[in-house]
């Protein structure tokens, strides 16, 4: 699959309902057989957005990435029940670290760096549930990650 197109709104970018913008249903940003990438805005899990969005659809729409709740982006789902072969093999994609993604974060506070600046930050990463939630923490247990950061901009109150 192609997702060069992901950042053109699709002609369907709102689902309506009742022939009205609907702000309770995700915002399309593409879709293609099989697959459909949505806004997920902050404040909202993934889980929810996706059930909004197979209501909506009426078929179902599987994760295969996921974004924590207080982060915004853009979210990458199957179109098809979770075990099925589109399912299986995007999310082996992900898995096998096949796809790479980029985050743009804005930060409050001082950097002592100039504009494009270049470091990293590596250390071992291992999930553990909080109440329904799955969260990350550094251990010598985990999965190597990796963060790499450039300073793009500095913004002045």
């Amino acid at each position: 699959l192609h997702f060069g197109s992901v950042w053109q709104i699709s002609p369907d970018a709102m689902i309506l309902k009742g022939g009205q913008a609907d702000e309770s249903c995700p915002e399309v940003l593409w879709r293609g057989p099989g697959a459909i990438a949505v806004r997920k805005n902050a404040g909202i899990s993934t889980e929810v957005l996706l059930a909004r969005l197979s209501s909506q659809l009426q078929q179902p729409a599987t994760s295969i990435s996921r974004l924590d709740s207080p982060t915004s982006g853009v979210l990458l789902s199957v179109l098809e029940a979770e075990h099925a072969g589109n399912a299986n093999w995007m999310s082996a994609q992900f898995a096998g670290r096949l796809v790479s993604k980029e985050y743009v974060c804005l930060c409050h506070g001082i950097l002592a760096t100039s504009r494009g600046s270049q470091f990293e930050v590596s250390s071992r990463l291992s999930k553990f549930r909080v109440g329904g939630t799955v969260r990350s923490k550094v251990a010598d247990d985990g999965r190597e990650a990796c963060t790499r950061f450039e300073v793009l901009a500095h913004f002045h109150d």
